[in-house]
């Protein structure tokens, strides 16, 4: 018999349709977590959702720097193991995007979408994240440390290794 050293954790991965969201993805579901996939690409999280099978998996499209998809997420984590009130306690924050070029001569259409999703949609996701993790905490006092909360923010390493053909990322 397999041993899940995840199992009764609950997950949320953004960017999990592609690169390291879906191999984090692939990781957390094969060590028995239960996990809620995040990607702007519907029909991809769908054939995750086929590839998983189960009912350990689920998936909420849409933008991971918008507010309502990141309730959304949550909630959906909240109802995974059907003990409603337990929050998502493995959030990777993995959805990112990359503009090419500088600042002379990169798309400045593209700055702001960027900036919103590396940005503000990481501190949104962690802020309304960690704020559940501490409600829940704060709701068992005599126990608060006796589950692991994690979350996890990827980053690229073009932010430490600027390249003239990305600076502006």
């Amino acid at each position: 018999m397999p041993e899940y050293p995840l199992k009764n954790r609950v997950g949320i991965v953004t960017g999990a349709t592609a690169g390291i969201g879906e191999a984090i993805a692939d990781s957390l579901v094969e060590l028995g977590a239960c996990v809620v996939l995040n990607g702007r690409r519907e029909e991809v999280l769908k054939r995750m959702l086929a590839r998983y099978g189960g009912e350990d998996v689920s998936c909420v499209s849409g933008d991971a720097a918008d507010e309502s998809v990141i309730e959304k997420l949550l909630n959906a984590a909240r109802e995974m193991l059907g003990h409603p009130g337990q929050e998502a306690d493995v959030v990777v924050i993995n959805a990112g995007r990359g503009l090419r070029g500088s600042v002379i001569d990169s798309d400045s259409a593209q700055w702001e979408e960027m900036i919103r999703t590396n940005l503000l949609g990481a501190a949104r996701l962690l802020r309304a994240s960690a704020n559940r993790m501490l409600a829940e905490i704060a709701a068992s006092p005599d126990m608060p440390l006796s589950k692991a909360r994690d979350i996890v923010v990827i980053g690229s390493t073009v932010g430490r290794h600027v390249s003239p053909f990305s600076s502006m990322y």
